[in-house]
């Protein structure tokens, strides 16, 4: 992983930053499923986060 973040990842470890959160990027090879994105990682399926953030036309955030 480069040493400076870039592009969308700087703007979110920015924004995280600026809100007091404690974020760590984690980079893993690529997966077939769930289940062996998991395994990669050494954790269980269920200890997998995942969020959509959608920017709406006013403005607003969905987070999903």
């Amino acid at each position: 992983m480069p040493t400076e973040p870039s592009g969308g990842r700087s703007r979110v470890a920015s924004d995280a930053a600026a809100r007091g959160i404690d974020l760590q990027f984690v980079e893993r090879t690529n997966a077939r499923s769930l289940e062996e994105a998991a395994q990669i990682l050494g954790i269980t399926p269920a200890d997998i986060v995942k969020s959509l953030v959608v920017k709406r036309h006013d403005g607003t955030f969905l987070v999903a």
